[in-house]
């Protein structure tokens, strides 16, 4: 399957943002901070800062869900581990969508350490795995991603930013604006909810799914959006991850299909 040639990029201009100085007091989104300054609370997000510690950690977990494995045949629970204390807390940069904290973490051994997060304004995005209602296939879309400076193969999905919106409300307007295509509503349904780069970025991702019409429906993008919508059967989605590897996708591509059981193996 040969996708069509990528739409032309925007053009490119201006230098890179330059980080301020850490402040150490934690300037509010919406109207309340996201961390109290120097107030001690725990943080699960944030367990992998120490090299040495991630290596007794994930080797401690990984024996303990074993045995509970051979115990019961299958992990129904995973065990509680320790998390470090956030001692003090700090902005080093905050811009419209994101922000850079600067945390100082305490272990349980005593050490101390520092780790930066990004932070993102809008903490859930979500992505819809669409299919035709017509063809019965897949509603993709090809979009430019400035960070990567690739254009990729990827689901319809942007942040959860209108308030009062649902997950399931979120990634149908998405659906809408990026492809045209208007979910049934009696068909839209929750799969999983993940992180896509917890080492870094507090942001997780709501995987949707459902049934869509879209013929004669325009597209309602927003400035500066470019991508195209591409209607796509599993074997042509799964033909392009074997035979094209010059042809970038989206991470969040790869978990929403495998969520909505795509049969993706690359082995024959």
């Amino acid at each position: 399957m040969q996708l069509p040639s990528p739409p032309p990029r925007p053009s490119q201009s201006g230098d890179r943002p330059v980080l301020h100085e850490v402040d150490s007091d934690v300037r509010a989104w919406r109207g309340t901070p996201m961390v109290a300054p120097l107030v001690p609370s725990p943080s699960t997000a944030h367990a992998c800062a120490r090299p040495a510690l991630r290596g007794r950690i994930v080797h401690s977990c990984a024996r303990q869900v074993a045995r509970a494995c051979a115990t019961h045949g299958a992990a129904t629970s995973l065990p509680q581990m320790d998390t470090p204390e956030v001692v003090r807390t700090g902005i080093a940069f905050e811009g419209p969508r994101l922000r850079v904290r600067e945390d100082e973490l305490r272990w349980a051994d005593g050490a101390t350490t520092s780790y930066l997060s990004l932070d993102a304004r809008s903490e859930v995005a979500c992505c819809m795995v669409a299919r035709d209602a017509a063809s019965g296939r897949l509603v993709l879309v090809r979009e430019y991603r400035h960070s990567a400076g690739r254009t990729m193969l990827s689901l319809p999905g942007g942040a959860m930013d209108v308030d009062g919106e649902t997950p399931e409300d979120c990634a149908c307007r998405e659906l809408a604006e990026e492809t045209g295509f208007v979910a049934r509503p009696d068909t839209v349904h929750m799969l999983r909810e993940s992180y896509p780069a917890p080492g870094i970025f507090n942001q997780r991702i709501a995987f949707i799914a459902c049934t869509a019409d879209g013929a004669g429906r325009a597209q309602g993008l927003e400035p500066g959006e470019v991508l195209q919508t591409c209607l796509l059967s599993g074997d042509e989605v799964r033909d392009i991850l074997r035979n094209q590897p010059e042809e970038a996708v989206d991470h969040n591509l790869l978990v929403g299909l495998a969520l909505a059981g795509v049969e993706l193996s690359m082995s024959d």
